[in-house]
């Protein structure tokens, strides 16, 4: 019974996969709109100014945590280091989009 199942959706997929490859919509991407360097030069600077946004929350974090090293107080210590973790993750993260963008740009279908 199950091997019914995977054989009738391996042989929808694969029809589906045939009729696709061959189909040409004959339509191609107009990127020269006016308001496309706009927006390419918007998002440079909002993923430019939250790289120095994180830069500065990692320096203060940083420091926090150093000064709860230096004065034996664990609060601080575990507040600098799990936020400073966070601004990582958040700089990780910006650096993904800011990656995905620059790909979708030059990214051409023809």
């Amino acid at each position: 019974m199950f091997s019914l199942v995977g054989s009738t959706l391996q042989t929808v997929t694969m029809s589906m996969m045939v009729k696709a490859r061959g189909y040409d919509p004959g339509v191609t991407p107009n990127m020269d709109s006016p308001w496309n360097n706009f927006f390419q030069d918007m998002g440079g600077r909002l993923i430019g100014t939250g790289f120095i946004v994180l830069a500065i929350f990692a320096a203060v974090f940083l420091f926090m945590w150093l000064g709860g090293r230096i004065g034996n107080n664990s609060r601080a210590q575990e507040g600098g280091l799990s936020n400073l973790l966070w601004v990582v993750l958040g700089a990780v993260l910006l650096a993904s989009i800011g990656g995905a963008i620059a790909w979708f740009s030059g990214f051409s279908l023809f």
